[in-house]
C-alpha cells in the first residue's frame, strides 16, 4: 500500500511541476508591459489620417449600417439604437438599450417562451461578438 501511495505522490508531484513550468513560461512570454503612447503633433496627424481613411465624417452622418455575415443580414439603426436581424424565415428587432423591448417580426406565431429563448440566444451571441 505504501508503494502505491509513493508512486501516486511522485506522479502527482511530476504533473504539478510540469504544469507550474508551463504557467511560468507562459507568464514570462506573454506578460509584457503596455507600450507608452506618444503625444504631440505626430500623434494628432496619425489619428487624423486614420479617421480620414475610415471616412469618419460619413460614419457620423449615417443613420443606418448594413452588413451580411454567415447568411445573417444585420441593419443597425444608430439613431434608435436597434438592430434588425434576419435569416431564413426569422426576422427580429433587437433593442440595444433595452433588450426586453426587442421584438420578433417573423415568424408571427412564435410563443412567448420561444421569443424569450430566441432573444436571449441573440443577446448572448451579440454580447460575444461585440465584447469577445
Amino acid at each position: 500500500m505504501k508503494k502505491i501511495f509513493k508512486i501516486i505522490s511522485i506522479i502527482a508531484a511530476a504533473i504539478f511541476t510540469i504544469l507550474a513550468a508551463i504557467f511560468l513560461i507562459a507568464y514570462l512570454k506573454y506578460n509584457t508591459p503596455i507600450p507608452k503612447g506618444k503625444q504631440g503633433i505626430q500623434a494628432e496627424q496619425l489619428a487624423n489620417k486614420i479617421l480620414e481613411a475610415l471616412n469618419y465624417d460619413a460614419y457620423k452622418n449615417t443613420n443606418y449600417l448594413s452588413w451580411k455575415a454567415n447568411g445573417v443580414t444585420y441593419v443597425w439603426n444608430k439613431k434608435s439604437k436597434s438592430v434588425t436581424i434576419s435569416w431564413e424565415n426569422t426576422k427580429l428587432i433587437f433593442d440595444q438599450d433595452n433588450p426586453s423591448k426587442s421584438n420578433i417580426l417573423r415568424p408571427k406565431d412564435t410563443s412567448e417562451k420561444e421569443k424569450k429563448k430566441l432573444l436571449q440566444k441573440l443577446k448572448n451571441y451579440l454580447t460575444m461578438i461585440l465584447f469577445g
